[in-house]
């Protein structure tokens, strides 16, 4: 019991510590905002290494075959060859996907399939499968709870930072 009694009191001094160096401005709240509750994408993707290969591809997909069957038989990664390419879950603009990859999808049209896309070093085709809208959320009231998880989320990195320079 003693233990945990020090490590609740170290914990609260190290929150102590952290709560004033916290500022999360407006824009943070925003971009959290449209991260929880804007639009996403859901795609499928095909991998490959060398332009030279794409003539065949498109050859492929402009043929009567499934964009699934085109990366089962073209994509080097082994994980998108396996699921047809079906990236497993939505993503939105502000999710840590490289940007070329997100700018494409989110200027494609539902069932569109992009041209050769260089993301170093590979070559990516993708098709947006479905764009799901913005979910029905009015900013003013989730302002309050965003910004809560937001400085939440920002007091445990800096209690971790603080920690780690003890």
């Amino acid at each position: 019991q003693d233990e945990f009694d020090i490590l609740t009191e170290i914990n609260a001094c190290l929150r102590k510590i952290a709560l004033p160096r916290i500022h999360i401005t407006e824009e943070e709240i925003v971009e959290r905002y449209n991260a929880n509750y804007g639009a996403k994408a859901l795609v499928r993707y095909l991998v490959f290494n060398d332009l030279r290969q794409y003539p065949e591809i498109k050859r492929d997909l402009d043929s009567n075959k499934s964009f699934d069957e085109v990366v089962r038989a073209h994509s080097i990664d082994p994980v998108s060859r396996a699921n047809g390419g079906l990236l497993p879950t939505p993503f939105s603009r502000l999710d840590n996907i490289p940007a070329a990859f997100k700018t494409v999808a989110f200027g494609l049209k539902e069932g569109e399939v992009s041209g050769p896309v260089q993301i170093n070093p590979y070559l990516y085709i993708i098709k947006l499968e479905k764009l799901i809208p913005p979910q029905n959320a009015d900013f003013m009231i989730y302002h309050d709870v965003v910004k809560k998880d937001l400085t939440d989320e920002t007091i445990k990195t800096t209690m971790t930072a603080l920690r780690e320079d003890l």
